[in-house]
């Protein structure tokens, strides 16, 4: 009977001391997992940055190009009214 009890004693006494090595592990990964977490998000951030300001950049390239082709066809199409201001303003003239 004494044996058992002792048994279950030094039972009793490996659970603790598992139980607390395993609380400890389960702490450190954590500490681990953050850091790694952490460091992804900063990755992530930064992909994302260069992302944004790439796409930033051919808005801005293709609206530059719109306008510079809307500009085009609006000083062709002055040009063509001064043309035809100036004819009708000769004929009347004359």
């Amino acid at each position: 009977m004494h044996l058992m009890l002792q048994n279950l004693n030094d039972l009793k006494q490996k659970m603790l001391e598992n139980s607390s090595d395993l609380q400890q592990r389960m702490v450190e990964i954590s500490k681990e997992l953050k850091v790694d977490l952490q460091q992804k998000m900063v990755e992530n951030s930064s992909d994302l940055k260069i992302d944004l300001q790439q796409k930033i950049l051919e808005n801005v390239k293709d609206l530059n190009d719109d306008l510079q082709q809307k500009m085009l066809e609006n000083s062709s199409d002055l040009q063509q009214k001064i043309l035809e201001n100036s004819k009708k303003s000769k004929k009347e003239y004359l």
